[in-house]
């Protein structure tokens, strides 16, 4: 291949236009809004979003509760609970809530002062707290994921909790018309992980009507949630406008668990059309950077009083929020919503605790819409909430779709994410195998080496015999250097005359860039590396770093990684000038200083590979130097 100061400039063309491919297109081609002519913008008010109607079916089943048989009292499980081990900042020391007389943010007018104890929910995945008057999850403790130190960014003994500090909270129900709160009627936990609460409610008309709900903590994070209304007034049908539920929102996971984002990071509002079967997302926070487009969504909000509130007319048949590890998602059971209210706000962070800045939590609710519930009838939806982290096979389990929100591409190359998906189940067939990431990501390295092995083979043999006839070359431009048609028909017939393509050279980077981009994208849409620690290296999803040296953190993979790259290309046959080639020598330092906080998952998956290169190439010339050996 020639690498002259044409192909050079060249080379770095295409890598401009690769790592902008995707803003330019939305620059030039910008993405039409969905369903434009039926969506509504605007910012957040206190007034509430209008509610398009649709006619949805009510049901008319008058008891789906779980069977009562070995139901024990809340007190005697809360106590239960309570008496377990609690993290430092959980708020699993919950106290009983005392509602104030007043119209809450959720529409419902509470005039009781009566305190209610809250209730729980448990497995051996998730805790969650249930607030008695509102209905909602309070907060939601995952068992099994921890925060990272908010200045090392190693993992520490306390468990992520999520909703914790959200006023809504998570599965809560609201209406376009207000309601007010009479009291609650039954709350019975048939085990530490079901529970069933019914509230009594007057509407807006002053009609009286029930809301029974039941959350289940089932397996592999997910809660398994009912909703049955039923109208107890004898006379007077219940109409209401719009029954939002909430999936709970999500902050970025910086916020979430001090997690440090070297370079992608994903937070977006998603939600899944069964009629044109795709999947729309909206970025939760506003006017991301250039660098945060290319490598995922996300980005620093440059605006920061601005929020915003969208309500669409879409069909859906799940919603979700998530982050670059873990998700809420919503999925009603043979129904689907028919309005959404996404909505994206900006928290003020404690100061003691982090300083000043601001951070922004997403949030969408789904709508059944118009509801008519006949005097002594009932309304019943039933739905699948999953809640933790994004691991493909849970996310697959509730909807074929729901694997979308793994993000498993970059730079827009959707294309990549068949082959994405390929690489992260074959590194986690090969963790099962050995039971490390570390070693089985050098497992995985070496597979796709050896399956590139014949490839790389014949290009470095190619190389070769265009190093060979280099001196023909130069003849051949020093002759025909002001005649340039002459000189490429010239040029080509040598290359045919000795069996030369200038271009095989080119062919096993051609073939590992796909590779290394999608496993670039599995490696930093897994939550599985997340904490896991290999040889020196703490968390494989992070740098390296073992020390800081004058504020500069030293990454030994990325240092190893860049000697390897500057040592293959002083071994690889070039028939390139010498100046030529102290050129190209500036590639690796500029990859060093633009690369410098890679993952060191994705290090380590480069250094073994160049490693695996460098060693072919030994071979590969002592088979030569045999040959020719041979043949004198």
């Amino acid at each position: 291949m020639k690498l002259d100061k044409e192909t050079v400039v060249a080379i770095a063309i295409c890598l401009v236009i690769l790592f902008a491919w995707d803003p330019i297109c939305n620059m030039i081609w910008p993405p039409k809004p969905v369903k434009k002519q039926e969506q509504v913008e605007k910012k957040v008010s206190k007034d509430k979003p209008s509610i398009s109607e649709q006619t949805v079916h009510t049901k008319t089943e008058k008891d789906s509760s779980p069977d009562k048989k070995g139901t024990t009292s809340v007190s005697e499980i809360s106590e239960e609970l309570k008496n377990k081990p609690k993290t430092a900042e959980s708020p699993l020391k919950s106290t009983k809530t005392t509602p104030e007389t007043g119209e809450t943010p959720s529409g419902i007018i509470v005039k009781t002062h009566k305190e209610y104890s809250p209730l729980f929910i448990e497995n051996d995945e998730i805790r969650a707290e249930i607030d008695q008057i509102y209905g909602k999850i309070s907060f939601l403790v995952l068992k099994d994921y921890y925060k990272s130190d908010i200045k090392t960014f190693q993992k520490t003994n306390e468990n992520i909790i999520l909703f914790s500090k959200l006023k809504d909270g998570a599965l809560k129900l609201e209406s376009g018309s207000t309601w007010e709160f009479d009291k609650v009627t039954s709350a019975a936990q048939v085990n530490k992980n079901e529970l069933k609460l019914t509230r009594s409610f007057k509407s807006a008309d002053g009609f009286p009507f029930t809301i029974t709900q039941y959350w289940k903590a089932d397996k592999n994070y997910t809660i398994s949630y009912k909703i049955e209304i039923n109208n107890t007034s004898k006379e007077h049908p219940l109409n209401i406008q719009g029954l939002r539920i909430s999936d709970g929102g999500l902050p970025n996971i910086h916020e979430l668990a001090n997690d440090k984002i070297p370079f992608r990071e994903s937070h977006e509002i998603t939600y899944y059309d069964p009629d044109s079967e795709k999947f729309y997302s909206k970025e939760a926070q506003l006017k991301p950077g250039f660098f945060s487009n290319m490598f995922g969504s996300g980005g620093k909000i440059k605006d920061k009083s601005k929020t915003f509130q969208q309500t669409l007319k879409v069909k859906a048949s799940w919603i979700a929020v998530s982050n670059k590890y873990f998700a809420t998602l919503l999925v009603p059971q043979d129904f689907n919503f028919t309005s959404l209210v996404l909505k994206s706000e900006v928290f003020p962070k404690e100061i003691v605790e982090r300083g000043v800045q601001d951070y922004t939590v997403a949030e969408v609710n789904g709508i059944i819409n118009n509801i008519s519930i006949k005097p002594q009838e009932s309304y019943n939806a039933s739905f699948k909430y999953y809640v933790g982290p994004k691991k493909i096979e849970y996310l697959r389990e509730l909807h074929p779709a729901a694997t979308k929100i793994m993000r498993l591409y970059m730079l827009g190359m959707k294309f990549l994410e068949p082959l994405s998906r390929l690489m992260l189940s074959a590194l986690l067939w090969l963790q099962s195998l050995c039971g490390s990431y570390g070693l089985s990501i050098i497992l995985l390295t070496i597979i796709v080496k050896g399956l590139l092995w014949p490839v790389t083979h014949k290009a470095n043999a190619s190389m070769r015999k265009m190093q060979k006839i280099n001196p023909l070359i130069q003849e051949l431009r020093k002759k025909y250097k002001n005649d340039h048609q002459k000189l490429n028909v010239e040029m080509m017939k040598l290359y045919k005359e000795h069996k030369v393509n200038p271009f095989g050279g080119c062919l096993p980077i051609l073939l590992q860039m796909p590779i290394f981009f999608a496993l670039y994208s599995a490696l930093s849409g897994a939550v599985e590396p997340r904490h896991t620690a290999f040889l020196w290296i703490h968390d494989l999803t992070l740098p390296d770093t073992i020390a800081n040296i004058a504020g500069i953190p030293i990454n030994p993979l990325m240092l190893l990684m860049t000697g390897t790259m500057i040592l293959q290309q002083k071994i690889t046959p070039s028939a390139a000038d010498p100046a030529q080639q102290r050129m190209m020598m500036f590639m690796p330092l500029l990859m060093l200083v633009m690369l410098y906080s890679l993952p060191s998952g994705l290090t380590l998956y480069w250094t073994v590979s160049q490693l695996i290169s460098i060693a072919q190439l030994i071979v590969n010339r002592k088979l030569e130097q045999k040959a020719e050996s041979l043949a004198t």
